[in-house]
């Protein structure tokens, strides 16, 4: 929306780099402040929509269902505490929650989302990364 005359603009960023760095919007950031600056936006409305299907067999036309059908994505961030590899129970694995957690949702009937006839069982771990130092051994 551009306050100095009430004028409403609509911008749309169709499917990101999301599925492939898993950043999403993220990406889009740059150019939206640019456009911010040199167009005198204001932002008061996103939409994110990633779900597109037929409403049933032999349909050849695509919806968009917005937000229903769309995978939450929780973040944890698990800090450990650093053992020798022969001393693993005076630590905290981080792998070893994180795993749990993963455990816990993935395939989880009672997360599942039901749409007309459908079930949508959603993948739960888009991305999982160990931010631990490379120790390199050379001979």
């Amino acid at each position: 929306m551009n306050s100095t005359n009430g004028e409403v603009s609509i911008i749309a960023e169709l499917y990101g780099d999301e599925e492939g760095n898993h950043r999403g919007i993220i990406s889009a950031l740059t150019e939206l402040e640019r456009l911010t600056e040199e167009k005198q936006l204001q932002y008061c409305l996103a939409i994110h929509h990633d779900f597109l299907t037929s409403l049933y067999d032999g349909d050849t036309q695509h919806y968009s269902y917005i937000e229903t059908a769309d995978k939450p994505l929780p973040c944890f961030y698990i800090y450990g505490r650093e053992v020798h590899v022969d001393d693993t129970l005076s630590g905290i694995d981080p792998n070893f929650i994180a795993d749990q957690i993963t455990n816990r949702l993935h395939n989880n009937y009672k997360l599942t989302e039901f749409i007309y006839i459908k079930v949508i069982i959603k993948r739960r771990i888009l991305f999982k990364q160990q931010h631990a130092p490379v120790i390199f051994f050379m001979n």
